[in-house]
């Protein structure tokens, strides 16, 4: 597997400073409690199935379990998949804090330039495809940024999302992103002629990860690619969520990521279903969240650290490139 390392990225530009994240981190905090009632609790691995794990942390009472096998992160409290779908597609005041904030024009725009064009430009540099064929299927795609940044590169592109408002915002916006859930009435033939089929921060959300994947394993055409992101461990996000747990915003957070990857669980799942990765992107935010629980834990302000703070990019790119980045996106090839 190619690997590449680092990817710039502004977090003012998205306006998330600290205050922003512990704000989340409340927010997210009451959800999780809500919701804790109608979880069950599982043990065996998702990916492996091994039953030897041992918790790693626990953040706002859910416990979260490290595979001893493939080093998978699971959370331990599932709640059922129809619950899970219910609580992305719920237009009631129960969904994850952060989905409210990207129905939003400006950051909508922002989210554009800074996360999916670099995506896409991702793709495009790292597969060969058929002109005749060119089409991205964008599975979560929530208000459509990546449908929207590939269609302006020339694809032929096509979003799927649960949630009514992002959906709305979408079609507001003449983006092409459709109701739909890969489930029995899911129509599958979309993937038929598919190059690319994408899971962008979808995979952690969801009960059973390997599933999707097989189930777009038996339509995508031989030689087309799955885009995948998710977070990753082991990752310095993941030990600072560890030692913060009260500050949670993202990357290990209930009720939302269920998993958090290791690169064995991710090439053992994606292996299991005929896929093989061709090159994986590391990169990450850990240095932004370092910096945030150090204001959060303190009573010094943002200014206080403006020096190291200009130093975000430097830093993180360090950490990338040391192999502790809290994001992985692998392209993987159906052979």
């Amino acid at each position: 597997m190619k690997k590449i390392y680092g990817k710039s990225f502004n977090l003012e530009g998205l306006n998330r400073n600290a205050q922003w994240k512990k704000d989340i981190a409340l927010e997210q905090e009451i959800l999780s409690k809500e919701q804790k009632p109608i979880t069950v609790e599982i043990s065996k691995c998702p990916i492996c199935s091994s039953s030897r794990n041992k918790i790693f942390c626990t953040i706002f009472e859910y416990d979260y379990l490290k595979c001893s096998s493939c080093e998978h992160l699971f959370c331990k409290f599932v709640a059922s998949q129809e619950k899970i779908e219910e609580f992305y597609s719920s237009t009631k005041d129960i969904k994850s804090a952060q989905a409210k904030v990207y129905i939003d024009k400006e950051i909508f725009n922002k989210r554009v330039n800074l996360i999916a064009i670099p995506k896409v430009n991702f793709v495009n540099d790292n597969i060969k495809h058929d002109e005749e064929k060119k089409t991205w299927v964008d599975i979560g795609a929530g208000v459509g940024e990546l449908v929207y940044a590939s269609k302006k590169n020339g694809w032929n592109s096509i979003g799927f999302d649960v949630d009514i408002d992002s959906i709305k915002f979408a079609k507001d916006n003449d983006i092409n992103v459709n109701e739909g859930l890969l489930n029995d009435s899911f129509d599958y033939s979309i993937f038929e002629n598919a190059t690319v089929v994408s899971f962008i921060n979808v995979l952690e959300h969801v009960r059973d990860p390997s599933d999707l994947v097989l189930k777009v394993s038996k339509y995508i055409p031989k030689n087309s690619y799955l885009l995948i992101e998710v977070p990753r461990h082991p990752s310095l996000s993941s030990f600072l969520n560890y030692f913060f747990p009260q500050n949670s915003n993202r990357h290990i957070y209930p009720p939302d990521h269920l998993h958090i990857f290791s690169d064995n669980s991710m090439e053992l799942m994606l292996s299991n279903y005929g896929f093989e990765i061709q090159v994986g992107w590391f990169f990450g935010q850990d240095f932004s969240d370092l910096f945030a629980n150090l204001l959060l834990t303190s009573p010094l302000e943002d200014d206080d650290f403006f020096g190291i703070q200009s130093l975000t990019g430097k830093l993180q790119s360090i950490i990338d490139n040391n192999n502790y980045s809290d994001t992985m996106l692998v392209l993987a090839k159906k052979n």
